[in-house]
């Protein structure tokens, strides 16, 4: 026996690379190319169908107080940009006191789900009630 010995792993180390070196590369096609780029197209398509909805009120409500929305004269972009409607909503509703009630609302709405959950879960994981492995099977049920 000689003092140095290797240790002999399965396909660890150089065994690993040597057959990973062995393994041919796969080229795509072009058909696969262009089958790739034309979904990349069709979901650029639909993106704008989604996101144009709602960029373009958003880019209205930066408009000046002279420039059309509407009509011939409209353009896309705001010529003037300005934060005056921004201003003016601020000013006559409470935006910010019904966005507080509504965190308020979402707190206690998931606070209270978290509680119920709980203690629902807790009901379930005891053993040696009359109807549990129904109840249990049943909500797993969509």
């Amino acid at each position: 026996m000689s003092i140095v010995q290797e240790q002999q792993a399965p396909l660890s180390g150089r065994k690993l690379a040597r057959s990973a070196a062995l393994v041919p590369v796969r080229r795509a096609s072009k058909k696969s190319i262009v089958g790739t780029i034309g979904r990349y197209v069709v979901l650029v398509v639909v993106l704008f169908l989604l996101v144009g909805p709602l960029i373009i009120p958003l880019l209205s409500a930066f408009k000046g107080q002279g420039e059309d929305l509407f009509g011939p004269n409209a353009t896309l972009l705001p010529q003037q940009w300005s934060l005056g409607a921004f201003k003016e909503l601020m000013n006559s509703i409470p935006v910010f006191t019904y966005m507080g009630n509504s965190v308020f609302i979402a707190l206690l709405a998931v606070t209270s789900n978290v509680i119920f959950a709980s203690a629902a879960g807790y009901m379930l994981s005891r053993h040696g009630w009359r109807g549990r492995k129904t109840i249990f099977s049943s909500s797993w049920v969509p």
